[in-house]
């Protein structure tokens, strides 16, 4: 798969309740630990964001100008690191790891599922 569809996948890759997140992924607090439940008010700005930046994707997507996009929200997340701190920092590199390891594992999931529905099994 080539970096586009990558990205296309990821994008598309629902992140809240509003956009159909899967229910068996855990809420994480970056630490790899179960975070309390989020509030409706938490959850209702967390979905306008993701709203949003899904906008943004599909327009970068449409332009054909991911380079120009992940340029702009890498520097966003630097001002926001320097902003407020090194801890601020580490929550924000341990967040990026989780949701990377997180795409992997549904990617190795995907992978797993259509081999089992080549080889003639029923999935679970």
């Amino acid at each position: 798969m080539n970096d586009r569809n990558r990205f296309e996948q990821a994008e598309t890759e629902p992140v809240s309740q509003a956009e159909g997140v899967e229910t068996s992924a855990p809420a994480q607090d970056g630490t790899g630990n179960e975070a309390k439940p989020a509030s409706p008010a938490y959850q209702q700005l967390r979905d306008r964001y993701v709203e949003r930046i899904n906008d943004l994707t599909n327009d970068a997507l449409e332009r054909d100008a991911l380079d120009i996009f992940t340029d702009v929200v890498a520097w966003k997340m630097a001002g926001i690191a320097n902003a407020c701190g090194p801890r601020a920092t580490g929550q924000i590199v341990r967040l990026i790891g989780f949701w990377i390891e997180h795409l992997a594992h549904l990617d190795e999931a995907q992978r797993e599922a259509a081999a089992q529905a080549e080889a003639g099994h029923a999935p679970h």
